[in-house]
């Protein structure tokens, strides 16, 4: 699931910027700030655990390629009873996978070309990386770099 949701989120691989018109304007990721608010529970909770995880980033500590991969997955389902998500859900899941590849590859714990490598409280898991509509083969992934928005340069 999580190596599904990883491509799917927008994620580009680090190609350059050959295949893009010479006005295109590659930003870089806007990943989301800290907001530790009562936005109901299940916000609150991905809050929380993601503002946690910032520090444990700035600390240099590999547990925090586990938690992004944890707020990832919690925010990626809808609330109770509701049919979509909160727009800082949702910001917050988009932040947190962009957050995932970078420190998944700074701690040796994601390998673009096979998996991710996740431990829990159950056991370490390895959850393969699956990618479609490419030519190349999977050795051929040798970094992932997430992105901003793509657009046209003014």
């Amino acid at each position: 699931m999580a190596a599904v949701l990883l491509i799917a989120s927008g994620l580009v691989l680090s190609l350059g910027r050959r295949s893009l018109p010479r006005s295109t304007k590659w930003h870089t990721p806007q990943y989301a700030a800290t907001e530790v608010t009562t936005h109901g529970a299940r916000v609150s909770l991905i809050e929380h655990l993601y503002a946690w995880n910032r520090n444990l980033e700035s600390e240099s500590k590999a547990e925090c390629v586990d938690v992004y991969c944890r707020v990832a997955s919690l925010a990626c389902a809808p609330s109770q009873g509701r049919r979509s998500r909160p727009r800082r859900t949702i910001e917050l899941h988009r932040s947190a996978l962009a957050k995932l590849v970078v420190v998944g590859q700074r701690f040796g714990r994601l390998d673009p070309a096979s998996s991710l490598t996740v431990k829990t409280s159950a056991g370490t898991s390895f959850v393969p990386l699956k990618k479609t509509g490419f030519v190349w083969q999977s050795s051929d992934f040798s970094d992932l770099v997430p992105v901003g928005c793509i657009a046209p340069m003014s």
